[in-house]
């Protein structure tokens, strides 16, 4: 009959093909994991750092908040400090005017 004269192609070709491709695929997802193995390395790297960064960040703030009310407390006491002062001169400046008023 005319299906038995037909000649097929050896199916090893089209294994031979199919394992060359499955084997080119295999070594993309290889490099694709390795990428992303790599990316995630560093992305993980990248959210310590940032972590570090950010407690760094709060120390600072911290210590700035600290300085600048330690600032604000010694202004207060040098003001009182001057306005004593003050007080006291004009105090003394009167006293005197009017000691040599009395004269």
């Amino acid at each position: 009959m005319f299906y038995d004269e037909v000649d097929y192609p050896d199916p090893g070709i089209y294994t031979d093909a199919m394992n060359d491709q499955f084997k080119i695929l295999n070594e993309r997802i290889d490099q694709l994991t390795q990428s992303q193995s790599q990316a995630d390395t560093r992305h993980n790297k990248l959210m310590e750092e940032n972590q570090l960064l950010r407690e760094r960040l709060n120390r600072q703030e911290d210590d700035f908040r600290e300085v600048e009310a330690k600032l604000r407390r010694k202004i207060e006491e040098d003001k009182s400090r001057w306005k004593a002062k003050l007080n006291k001169i004009t105090k003394d400046k009167e006293a005197e005017i009017e000691r040599l008023v009395d004269k």
